[in-house]
């Protein structure tokens, strides 16, 4: 049995349940780094959870983390084709035609209430969800390749001249071969990214604990001075809690295999609370070797965000709904 928290923007409000699978708990664990900690949904029922999230928009999940196992809920119509055709899942594929066959639950979800088709997708693993999302992750990036470069099209049409259209036609297509990565490809990208992140935030609750002991700390409760916040809360904020001598340091790592200089991404949760914890807030900047076995370096940043506003760092994303249009 695996204890779970959840904050549902829906209802401005956090929900503690459990989870009685480890597949079930994997996937959960994983929606909530994409989504940083944040559901659509959430139904509270006792030995079946039920979560949404929005992936991106256009594209809503929801998952019921059965006793033994884990169901999705999605619309039979994504950006990246009919899941049917996937050919992902080995559990029952049940097709909802008819809204009112559709659980009141399900049709509740923004982004799956006002869709006329919904499939229920049975007995899904860890492995099957991630090639899920790999599809999902190539197709998100298609569809806003495809918007920009439309956009850009017709920007350049009335503004420059022929040979500038051919110009951005040309880049158009390099950025069409480079988007060409098989969902094998992605998912080997996406299981070492998450490898990468996993173990520099071992490595480097390893590096607080000798830190403190050089402050002073007894190494034989050490253990009381550091909380890992990974195992307790995602959406936290941060990875890891320390306190010892007075002081406290909330610690938020971010894992390169590159070098300390290589860009990272933080999510606006992160800034914020980091932003107010001030000085008592650090990133650990972690530099692995490539077989993930050592240190290179170690980085510490205090207080990160200080006087800055996230005007002050480059924005890969935005949200909406259909309201801002």
């Amino acid at each position: 049995m695996y204890p779970i928290n959840i904050y549902v923007e829906s209802k401005d409000e956090h929900f503690s349940n459990h989870i009685y699978n480890l597949e079930s708990f994997l996937i959960y664990e994983d929606l909530q780094k994409r989504c940083h900690g944040k559901a659509l949904h959430y139904v509270d029922h006792k030995n079946a959870p039920f979560i949404a999230y929005e992936i991106y928009e256009g594209f809503t999940l929801a998952l019921k983390a059965n006793k033994d196992s884990a169901t999705f809920y999605v619309d039979d119509v994504q950006d990246f084709g009919e899941i049917e055709k996937l050919n992902i899942f080995d559990g029952k594929i049940q097709r909802y035609v008819n809204p009112k066959e559709i659980h009141s639950a399900i049709r509740s979800i923004r982004g799956i209430q006002n869709k006329s088709t919904i499939i229920k997708i049975s007995n899904v693993n860890f492995s099957q969800y991630q090639a899920l999302m790999a599809y999902a992750s190539t197709a998100s990036t298609a569809s806003t390749a495809s918007t920009a470069s439309t956009a850009s099209t017709a920007s350049t049409a009335s503004t420059a001249s022929t040979a500038s259209t051919a110009s951005t036609a040309s880049t158009a297509s390099t950025a069409s071969k480079k988007k060409e990565v098989s969902p094998e490809e992605l998912l080997k990208k996406l299981e070492r990214q998450d490898a990468i992140g996993t173990k520099g935030e071992d490595f480097a609750i390893e590096y607080e604990k000798k830190r403190l002991e050089k402050l002073g700390a007894d190494p034989s409760k050490i253990d009381e001075y550091i909380i890992d916040r990974r195992k307790i809360n995602v959406s936290q904020g941060y990875d890891i809690e320390s306190y010892f001598g007075g002081q406290s340091r909330y610690i938020e790592v971010k894992t390169t295999t590159v070098n300390a200089e290589a860009d990272f991404f933080f999510s606006a949760n992160e800034f914020n609370v980091l932003k107010a914890k001030g000085e008592e807030a650090y990133i650990y900047r972690v530099v692995l070797s490539e077989d993930l076995e050592s240190i290179v370096e170690i980085r510490e940043i205090k207080n990160p965000f200080g006087a800055k506003d996230t005007s002050d760092f480059k924005a890969i994303a935005f949200k909406a709904n259909l309201n801002d249009f």
